[in-house]
Order: C-alpha cells, then sequence, then structure tokens
C-alpha cells in the first residue's frame, strides 16, 4: 500500500508523466490511483485508477487483467480511440514488468 510509480511518456506529442499510487491490494488485486498526469493526454483524457487482477488460469499458468477506469474530456474520436489505447498499453506494460521483476526477486 501507498507504493508510488511513475510512467514516463514521449513522443511527437510532447512528453509528461502519469504518477500512480498503490490504494488498494490483496492477494490478487492491486488498484492505482492516478494522482498526476502532466502527459499530452492530459487534456483529452483523465485517468482516474489503473486495476491488476491476477488469477489462476490452470497448470502453472497466470492470467493478468488489467482495466483503466477514465473519463473522456474533449478528443474527437479520430484522436481518442488510439491515443488512449497507446496511452494505456505503455502504462500497463511499464507496470506489468514492473510486478514480474519484483516477483521474480530481481528488484
Amino acid at each position: 500500500m501507498g507504493a508510488m510509480r511513475r510512467v514516463q511518456f514521449e513522443g511527437r506529442e510532447g512528453a509528461g508523466y502519469l504518477t500512480l499510487q498503490v490504494v488498494e491490494r490483496t492477494d490478487k488485486i492491486a488498484v492505482f490511483e492516478i494522482l498526476s498526469d502532466t502527459s499530452p493526454f492530459a487534456m483529452w483524457v483523465a485517468h482516474k485508477h489503473l486495476t491488476y487482477r491476477v488469477e489462476a488460469a490452470g497448470n502453472d499458468a497466470t492470467r493478468l487483467t488489467v482495466s483503466l477506469d477514465y473519463d473522456r474530456m474533449l478528443a474527437p474520436s479520430w484522436f481518442f480511440t488510439p491515443a488512449t489505447k497507446g496511452a494505456a498499453r505503455l502504462a500497463m506494460d511499464v507496470l506489468a514488468r514492473d510486478v514480474k521483476s519484483r516477483a521474480e526477486g530481481a528488484i
């Protein structure tokens, strides 16, 4: 609880950071609250929470489900869909790699 993560965004639209903090944690769920967003996407999308759910998926397998809670601002759909998918994938990838490294004892 309370762990902080910072995801850096860089691209042709500019650069910035998404700052998150763990606000809920169980054996199966970790919920990150978005504390601040200085990324270029902040004017179009207000990110709220990022939730990771871990479930057993059979023999020696684990399923990681990630959900992103956000509010769409005034973004046109031609911008909104690819930008949100790209931002969400980047944030999820960075945090998933961090979780994996910690689980393997690398950090």
